[in-house]
């Protein structure tokens, strides 16, 4: 096993040094793989981004029950993995997240003593950081439209459908994220669903409206009841004070979303 033990030392402290080394063996001797690359940002969460070796084979419903196992007991660990052929062709393709992560400064393991992966070439993730910038900017003009009518509607003491426009921020906010990682829209006006998938690109957009878990998801089942309620159910009502609440906090979410992703691409005014 060929460990980069300068990377893998530099692993958030999340989780014990010992407990790191460890888990990476159980995972390279159940698994045969060829990189696992690792994202780090400014939470504790552990981001683990894996490559099967393309020369040994497993079916990968024992590969996907393998890892969800190990993942199962380590609450602040996400693992994703993909066949070397599906990495080769994203990279080779270009995708914004997994070009800027799955290069070899950001490889912990490799199987073989070489490096042999392909990088998208940086001129070319530029290129596509730079039109992700144009695409942020106009996501978040829309979002903020949205932010603005749910204020008017406030003052106008149109609670119901201050708190609709409050959903279509969040759900503008989350799908912007998902398009701009996955290269398209998510079919979905799920909150919850929405936000799971966006947070694993974007971690800081996770416990906006409350640090627990469990406050956060009824907060955000306060505004999917919005979706509808607001327009079809006359006798929907929420409640002035949740309504101020959330604009808050909404407002606190725009805020981060532009400080994250300034410091991977130039999305200010």
């Amino acid at each position: 096993m060929n460990f980069n033990p300068l990377e893998t030392n530099r692993i958030l402290a999340a989780l014990p040094q010992k407990q790191i080394k460890h888990l990476l063996e159980l995972i390279t001797n159940l698994i045969p793989l060829a990189y696992i690359f690792q994202r780090r940002d400014n939470t504790r969460l552990i981001t683990l981004i894996m490559v099967l070796d393309r020369f040994q084979y497993q079916a990968s419903d024992v590969t996907r029950n393998m890892l969800e196992f190990i993942a199962l007991g380590k609450i602040n660990i996400e693992i994703r993995y993909f066949s070397y052929g599906t990495m080769h062709d994203m990279l080779a393709r270009g995708n914004l997240f997994y070009s800027s992560y799955c290069r070899r400064e950001h490889c912990i393991y490799q199987s073989a003593p070489q490096y042999e992966l392909i990088e998208t070439p940086a001129c070319k993730l530029s290129e596509m950081r730079a039109h992700s910038a144009m695409v942020i900017h106009h996501g978040l003009e829309k979002a903020k439209s949205f932010q603005e009518g749910a204020l008017v509607y406030f003052k106008e003491g149109k609670f119901q459908l201050s708190a609709f426009m409050l959903h279509q921020v969040c759900e503008q906010t989350f799908s912007l994220i998902i398009k701009l990682y996955e290269e398209r829209a998510p079919k979905s006006h799920q909150l919850i669903l929405l936000q799971k998938v966006a947070g694993f690109y974007l971690p800081a957009i996770k416990n906006i409206f409350d640090i627990k878990k469990n406050k956060e998801l009824k907060w955000l089942e306060l505004l999917q009841q919005a979706y509808t309620g607001a327009r079809y159910d006359d006798n929907y009502k929420i409640a002035p004070e949740h309504l101020a609440y959330l604009q808050d906090k909404i407002s606190t979410l725009l805020n981060k979303l532009v400080d994250v992703l300034s410091l991977q691409m130039d999305v200010r005014d």
